[in-house]
């Protein structure tokens, strides 16, 4: 069974043309959540797979949807009531909602780990060498304490998944 929310579908389409290039003789079913039927991504490709049981919910209308709101018990049943295994990516509340109802689940995520800043500074130096500024460590992200000194490092999604702002420690 997979799951996905919104942009989500991206990993998810990825794992089900493999197992659909590699043969995969299973059952596979495929639930996708999206506001409505305009931004449901892939909806011409997934109607054309073989094999494949897709529904679309649709979380802000009913207008061509094969289930109603978020995923529950009943979304589970009309897909797969017993799955042997559940992928699922979205935003962090279907992925706990999957969680919650599902055994055996993997997910991922593109929701950044919650990052708490310190009460107190632990006082360290950091050292920007190419550029000679030398500041006091506040518990902030590395890139954040560049950005206050003054400097303007590459940095690309803020969240260090992109890797852009990676620099030698």
């Amino acid at each position: 069974l997979f799951v996905s929310g919104g942009s989500g579908i991206t990993p998810v389409m990825s794992m089900l043309r493999t197992l659909r290039t590699e043969g995969f003789d299973g059952d596979i079913a495929f639930i996708h959540y999206a506001r409505g039927a305009e931004e449901a991504c892939y909806r011409d490709e997934l109607a054309a797979l073989p094999g494949v049981r897709v529904l679309h919910g649709y979380t802000r209308t009913t207008d061509g949807a094969d289930l109603d709101g978020h995923f529950g018990p009943d979304h589970l049943a009309a897909a797969m009531p017993e799955p042997d295994a559940v992928y699922v990516c979205g935003p962090p509340a279907l992925v706990q909602a999957v969680r919650e109802r599902c055994d055996n689940v993997s997910s991922e995520s593109f929701v950044p780990p919650i990052f708490t800043v310190p009460t107190e500074s632990s006082g360290g130096r950091i050292a920007f060498t190419d550029t000679g500024i030398d500041v006091t460590d506040d518990g902030r992200p590395l890139l954040e304490q560049a950005e206050a000194a003054g400097l303007n490092p590459e940095s690309g999604c803020r969240m260090g998944i992109c890797h852009s702002c990676t620099r030698r420690k």
